[in-house]
């Protein structure tokens, strides 16, 4: 049996957002698999709370520039002290700091980056996406491989691992008590950070005209943190007479009892790495209408396993959203065949397949110094 390795992950956000997730996730399962995982990330975020409460051993940070030299001193300070056999970088300034910790402080460590989203990649950022520690990068969709592949010289390294998804079921109902919506109401969930690149001016458009012309009685739940566009959100509501039919949720720790509640789920994003939440309402069994931006193609097949409208097109987004109201059994297959596609994508096979990478990178290493 191969020796389990002991890893670093490297995150420098401070909310708690899919990407924290994730690690999360990976963390937990690579922990029951046997390896040793330890955290490098900002103090007092949201992932530094979580790993100390799940018995999880962090080394934390002040947060400060994204091109710290102190900071990338303490990193690799603690790859010496801890031993570590692998760090795992999970965001853009964690990766910074794992290529200053290598070009200028000498950490010889190897990497694995993961890369979530899909915004293109700076020129200036080429010579840190070709660091020579860094094995391989994990994307989360082949379309954020294709982003990323234009920087990389070694295209052997990239590769893509879906998200994984905690396969559980809910039968927990509290969401109409504790916002006051009816029985009779139906409730359509979004669940994305309110900025820019989700694209809820079109959100909302689409919620006026499933409101104001098809006439159906709705309410709109938004999750998710606050990205900047709250209040300019909050303004559209209210301009298109809306407000009694949003409700505007912030931030939920476990959103996924949330997503269980929901009628239909909702995604308009203009911009995605992949979608995870999305994965989330299949395994709900809740029928998804989104967008096709980014990586949802690669998980979304229209009118197989959700219905997919063009990125900012509320007509059509409020028309397949009719649709599936209007027609029981074409929404009914539609559910079956996303839950059938989304067992394959559990948190459990995500980890597995991202520790094989782990072991064949320290094999090589291994096979080389022999």
């Amino acid at each position: 049996m191969p020796k389990m390795p002991k890893i670093l992950h490297m995150s420098s956000t401070s909310e708690w957002r899919g990407g924290e997730q994730q690690i999360a996730y990976l963390m937990s399962e690579l922990a029951h698999m046997g390896c040793e995982n330890l955290v490098f990330c900002p103090e007092e975020s949201a992932l530094h709370q979580w790993s100390i409460s799940n018995g999880f051993k962090c080394i934390p940070y002040k947060k400060g520039s994204s091109i710290s030299l102190p900071t990338s001193r303490l990193f690799k300070r603690t790859c010496n002290t801890e031993n570590i056999d692998l760090v795992h970088i999970h965001d853009s300034h964690s990766h910074n700091y794992a290529w200053l910790s290598s070009s200028i402080f000498g950490n010889p460590v190897p990497m694995v980056l993961s890369r979530r989203v899909n915004f293109s990649v700076k020129y200036s950022s080429t010579r840190k996406y070709n660091l020579k520690n860094i094995q391989k990068i994990i994307c989360v969709s082949d379309f954020v491989k294709g982003v990323v592949a234009s920087r990389v010289k070694d295209k052997s390294k990239l590769l893509t691992i879906r998200d994984g998804v905690e396969l559980i079921q809910s039968d927990e109902r509290f969401i109409r008590k504790q916002f006051n919506i009816s029985k009779d109401e139906i409730i359509i969930g979004c669940v994305a950070a309110l900025s820019e690149e989700k694209d809820h001016t079109t959100l909302v458009n689409a919620a006026r005209i499933i409101i104001k012309d098809f006439k159906l009685p709705v309410k709109f739940l938004l999750i998710g943190q606050d990205g900047g566009l709250k209040e300019k959100i909050q303004e559209q509501i209210i301009a298109l007479e809306l407000s009694e039919h949003f409700i505007i949720c912030g931030f939920i720790e476990d959103v996924r009892k949330y997503i269980h509640e929901l009628d239909y789920f909702l995604l308009t994003s203009k911009e995605e790495g992949l979608g995870s939440s999305i994965l989330d309402a299949y395994n709900a069994k809740i029928p998804v209408v989104c967008t096709n931006a980014g990586g949802i193609p690669e998980i979304v097949t229209h009118k197989l396993t959700g219905m997919m409208a063009q990125v900012g097109d509320p007509e059509k987004i409020a028309e397949y959203l009719k649709y599936l109201y209007n027609n029981e059994s074409f929404k009914d297959r539609l559910l079956q065949n996303a839950f059938q596609y989304v067992q394959g994508l559990s948190k459990t096979a995500m980890a597995k397949r991202t520790l094989k990478i782990y072991q064949n990178i320290l094999d090589d290493k291994e096979q080389h110094i022999k």
